[in-house]
Order: structure tokens, then sequence, then C-alpha cells
């Protein structure tokens, strides 16, 4: 088989399914070579079929991975702004019960109140 012939054949079938070819192989209509090269051409649409699904895939495998890291990054600065705002919550109330703390070391005890009693030197009292 000519080059030119193999160009022909291959400008024939360029535009056909994969089972169109089949078909075409099927029904016998070539010489040896010609069957042989329509094999070789079909073996290579196929395994070109084959990367494009393996590359659409790998496009969907890359998008769904993007997003669920992105959703990763998202959920992990969100739990950052958490420990942070829980942190100066926390500070907040440390600082408060400190100061409570430190008021009530730093005063001097109050006396307790006195007790109204009599006192012996006083002014007398009347009692009838």
């Amino acid at each position: 088989m000519t080059d030119d012939e193999r160009r022909k054949l291959e400008h024939r079938y360029r535009h056909l399914s994969v089972d169109e070819i089949q078909d075409s192989l099927r029904r016998g209509q070539f010489s040896d070579e010609g069957r042989d090269f329509l094999r070789h051409f079909l073996e290579k649409r196929r395994a070109d079929e084959r990367v494009a699904a393996d590359e659409a895939e790998q496009a969907c495998f890359e998008k769904r991975y993007e997003q669920t890291e992105r959703h990763h990054q998202e959920s992990k600065r969100a739990a950052r702004i958490a420990a942070v705002i829980s942190n100066r919550h926390r500070s907040v109330v440390d600082r408060s019960t400190v100061s409570v703390a430190v008021a009530t070391d730093s005063c001097p005890a109050s006396p307790p109140p006195a007790i109204a009693t009599p006192s012996p030197t006083g002014a007398p009292t009347e009692r009838q």
C-alpha cells in the first residue's frame, strides 16, 4: 500500500466513529494492507479516545481536589479565628478574675460593723 493510498484511507475514515470503522472492516472490502492500516488506525483512535477520557477524568478530579483543598483552607481559617476569639474571651475573663482577686487581696479587711453596746462609762440611762 502506498503512502498516497494510506492518506486517502485516513482521510476517508478520519471523521467516522469507531463503530463505523469496525463495520467497514467487517464488510471486508479492503486488501490485507488496507485492513491492517485500518486496524492500526482504529487502535490509534481508541487510544486517543481513552486519553481524552482520562484527561477529562483527570480535569474533573483536579477540580474536585481544588474545591476540597479550598474548603479545607477555609475551615482551617475559621478554626484559627474561633481560637483567637476564644483566647481573647478567656484572657478577658482571666483579667477580670485577677482584678477582682487583686482588689480583694490589696484592700485591708474592713472591721466588722460595731455592735451597739452601752459603754460602762457612757452617759447614764434613765430607767424607771
